[in-house]
């Protein structure tokens, strides 16, 4: 440890600048630094000098005469104790530069974020990104990150489950915790806020409903489809396609025409296209190609099935189920979960996946 040294009176630093260039230590690693024209100017530097891991560093504290011998050493005593932690005070200080650059504020945080882990990595990463807009960053955009404390993490989430989402709340908390663990690891700040959560805080753990549509609600369905004001044949296609052909949501509404093959009756679900990433081949019901082919027509020459469809296709079909006089416990879910098997469809590809418990033609 440095050589504790006397106090230095402030007529002691201007003789030294007087004198023309310094380079003086003044006791715990505190170091008083002037060039020969700063000297002249009666301006200096402010550096502690310290050891760690075994290697020399230095950190610029301020200057002087803007930066006072008494602050000086105060900073000193904060900083020297962060180092007895084992912590690299110059490198906390660049980190915090870089912060003020790079991420001045929690949204540009995220958007760091999602461009470094969400982006590359997600095949749906506009699912994330709706959350950062839609929840996390009209609580907590515009606040910088060293700022943020778990009383703004707890806000986010009762916000979000005062809505009536808790399992979006749930996907907020996770996503929170993972941006601020990357502020964390870059030193952009001390603590994660969003670290002692858990999901009792936010959504509550998720059960796996059961709710499907029985044979008869199907036929309810059918009927408020065909009534319900402005609903439109396109989403009524989609409706029989997805419990047809036994396939998640988005996998049916971001299909393309050049996956099938009408003639052959053959859909070829690409691994990349799919959740599990596996490759599917999903044989074509003669119902099914016909609701194809009139699908075609709505798409009007574009390469995808359903082009106007998409996140949409969830909301618009909720006017049917209330139509139908389901109520608020129905939802686009319910429809979908009808065909995992618990309804047999008189289609090929449905009744197999019924009977077996996989999807149709999946390769083993």
């Amino acid at each position: 440890m440095s050589r504790q040294q006397r106090p230095i009176t402030d007529r002691e630093i201007k003789a030294w600048l007087a004198a023309g260039a310094v380079d003086r230590g003044v006791g715990e690693g505190l170091t008083f630094v002037a060039s020969t024209i700063a000297a002249q100017a009666g301006k200096a530097s402010w550096i502690l000098r310290y050891r760690l891991n075994g290697r020399s560093k230095e950190k610029v504290l301020g200057r002087y005469p803007e930066l006072s011998r008494k602050d000086a050493r105060g900073q000193v005593r904060q900083d020297r104790a962060q180092i007895e932690r084992g912590i690299d005070v110059t490198a906390a200080k660049q980190a915090e530069k870089t912060l003020q650059l790079e991420v001045p504020t929690v949204q540009r945080l995220g958007e760091v974020w999602f461009a470094k882990y969400i982006q590359p990595r997600y095949k749906h990463p506009e699912v994330v990104a709706r959350v950062l807009r839609k929840h996390i960053n009209p609580v907590l955009g515009p606040v910088a990150p060293p700022d943020v404390q778990p009383v703004h993490i707890d806000r986010v989430l009762t916000r979000i489950v005062a809505g009536g989402a808790p399992t979006v709340a749930n996907d907020a908390l996770r996503y929170m915790s993972r941006m601020f663990r990357m502020a964390e690891r870059n030193h952009w700040i001390d603590r994660n806020p969003a670290a002692d959560f858990d999901l009792v805080d936010a959504g509550g753990d998720e059960v796996s409903r059961d709710r499907w549509l029985t044979v008869g609600e199907l036929q309810q369905l059918a009927v408020a489809m065909r009534t319900t004001p402005n609903y439109g044949r396109e989403n009524e296609l989609a409706v029989w396609l997805l419990l047809a052909l036994c396939v998640r949501k988005m996998e049916l509404l971001s299909a393309r025409w050049d996956a099938f093959d009408l003639d052959a009756g053959i859909w070829t679900l690409a691994k990349e296209n799919t959740k599990t990433r596996a490759s599917i081949r999903i044989p074509l019901a003669e119902p099914v190609i016909a609701w194809l082919k009139e699908a075609r027509v709505f798409s009007f020459g574009k390469p995808y099935v359903f082009p106007a469809l998409t996140y949409a296709f969830s909301i618009g079909i909720d006017p049917a189920l209330a139509h139908a006089g389901f109520g608020s416990k129905s939802c686009m879910a319910s429809v979908a979960r009808s065909a995992s098997g618990a309804v047999p469809c008189p289609l090929g590809p449905a009744r197999l996946a019924a009977e077996s418990g996989k999807r149709a033609d999946r390769p083993r």
